[in-house]
């Protein structure tokens, strides 16, 4: 949510896509680039593991790799939650 106004606040003192777009693109492969998209954080040098413990990119991926590991055992009986893959209670299964 803040990277959005972030970008609106940019497109808004640009006044340009092209220069908006270039931005965004820029800061995004910046963010990606220093996350542990690709490496784990234990193989970075130490000043590479702040930055890429503080990106939220990282975040993102890490929350993404919890999921889909998670996702393979299937619901749990009484959990209360939504099935990602049918969106119907997982107590209903």
């Amino acid at each position: 949510m803040a990277f959005s106004w972030a970008m609106l606040y940019l497109a808004l003192a640009w006044r340009t896509a092209e220069a908006t777009q270039a931005a965004r693109q820029t800061l995004m492969f910046l963010l990606t680039f220093l996350s542990s998209v690709s490496v784990p954080l234990a193989t970075m040098p130490g000043w590479l593991q702040v930055i890429a413990h503080a990106n939220p990119v990282t975040c993102a991926v890490d929350a993404l790799r919890i999921g889909a590991a998670c996702h393979d055992r299937g619901p749990r009986p009484g959990a209360g939650g939504l099935d990602l893959a049918g969106g119907s209670p997982a107590a209903g299964h």
